[in-house]
């Protein structure tokens, strides 16, 4: 009977505690965080790891970080000693992981200590991809102005990632390679990307991501061909998203072919769906009409572009305030220029009109009528395509299964009404 009234109370200080970590995720008021680890420490005594994980982070949010440390090593060392389901274990790790990672945000820059805990969160968090990197975008800020390291320039990082070049665990490595993927695309170091994508490539299947990230990698370093082989050979096989256009749009205008350009940023602008997407792509076309002395269609695209930022509290440069200074921004609507792309885009013959002629057994692919030849064509839509539907569509590379062959479809992007 005593045993079941310990049991009912442990379960109502659990739930207890369940529900002031949920309210602390809202209103982020220390004073919960203390009644939490009240409750942890009248009623837990290394017994679960669920609610410890819980007191790890209560105390990394309260930054008592001696104390947090010594919970975790007695845990830590009870777990060498008991079993537990892994998932529990590796949730308590983790959070024991970033309990480091929250101190080292704390010190100042040390190699020594830096790279000690950087192998400890890489190790307790299982090489979780978004704590790695995490922990590199963290101590690049602790190290940046840092004279030894600034002179080594990345040496600091590359030799902590050297550490991981020999292990067996191929998951636990391929988190740590797509973690420097990820850092070094950020710092723009597009040699380190490309070196860290082919240790990746070498040993794990296909990544949709990684492959992409290679390719822009080529891209910037001036492998033109090559990159363009994996956009239309794999990239654009296994997808039709707006960022794969968009990524070519950038491409051709950093490399000045202005029509390239804006044939992939209208492609791009015809698929994406939220508008804080299309910054980068409107940019690009506004300069391109202003350089093509379309000034009209150039401060439509740059009023739309501050629209957005504006929206976004993003930040907004003098020149493109001049240039929409005269123009009501309230009167500019982004769903308004999917109409205005999409006429630039038939006036150009990037899209263009055809006729469905045969349906395949999915509703989504078949064939379609053009002026003078039939095209297979590729849909997305959620409701099938009839016979005879008159459609808009721009062409995109494809691949034969059956036949073993690369060729062109039609992605069929609106019915014509």
């Amino acid at each position: 009977m005593e045993n079941q009234k310990e049991s009912k109370k442990s379960q109502t200080s659990y739930e207890k505690i369940l529900k002031l970590k949920k309210e602390y995720a809202i209103t982020k008021q220390p004073s919960l965080l203390e009644e939490i680890l009240t409750l942890i420490e009248e009623e837990n005594k290394c017994e679960n790891f669920f609610v410890e994980a819980i007191r790890i982070f209560a105390l990394r949010k309260l930054e008592k970080f001696d104390e947090g440390f010594k919970i975790g090593k007695q845990c830590l060392n009870c777990l060498k000693n008991q079993k537990i389901k892994k998932s529990l274990e590796n949730k308590f790790k983790k959070e024991y992981a970033w309990l480091i990672y929250s101190f080292l945000k704390n010190q100042k820059p040390n190699y020594k200590t830096f790279s000690s805990g950087f192998e400890k969160i890489c190790t307790y968090s299982q090489f979780d991809e978004f704590l790695v990197f995490s922990a590199f975008i963290m101590i690049f800020y602790k190290f940046k102005n840092h004279q030894k390291v600034r002179q080594l320039d990345f040496l600091f990082y590359d030799s902590l990632i050297q550490k991981y070049k020999s292990f067996s665990e191929l998951e636990k490595k391929a988190n740590i390679w797509k973690a420097a993927i990820k850092f070094f695309k950020e710092k723009q170091r597009w040699d380190k990307v490309n070196e860290f994508c082919v240790l990746f490539k070498k040993e794990n299947d296909f990544d949709f991501f990684v492959e992409r990230d290679y390719a822009i990698s080529l891209f910037k370093l001036g492998k033109e061909e090559q990159a363009l082989k994996i956009y239309n050979e794999k990239l654009l096989i296994e997808k039709k998203d707006w960022y794969l256009f968009s990524d070519l749009g950038v491409f051709y205008y950093e490399k000045g072919d202005l029509t390239k350009a804006k044939e992939f940023a209208l492609k791009a602008l015809l698929l994406v769906r939220e508008e804080k997407n299309s910054v980068k792509l409107l940019s690009i076309l506004a300069d391109i009409f202003e350089k093509q002395s379309e000034r009209e269609q150039s401060a439509k695209h740059y009023a739309l572009l501050t629209k957005i930022r504006q929206k976004n509290n993003w930040k907004i440069d003098e020149k493109t305030l001049e240039k929409v200074s005269e123009i009501d921004l309230d009167s500019v609507n982004f769903k308004e220029f999917k109409k205005i792309w999409k006429d630039l885009s038939i006036k150009d013959g990037i899209v263009k009109v055809g006729e469905i002629i045969k349906i395949l057994p999915n509703g989504r692919n078949g064939f379609l009528k053009t002026e003078n030849k039939s095209l297979f064509f590729i849909s997305t839509f959620k409701r099938n395509l009839q016979l005879k539907d008159k459609v808009l569509y721009f062409v995109v590379p494809s691949y034969d299964r059956k036949k073993k062959k690369y060729g062109t479809a039609a992605f069929v992007i609106e019915v014509k009404k």
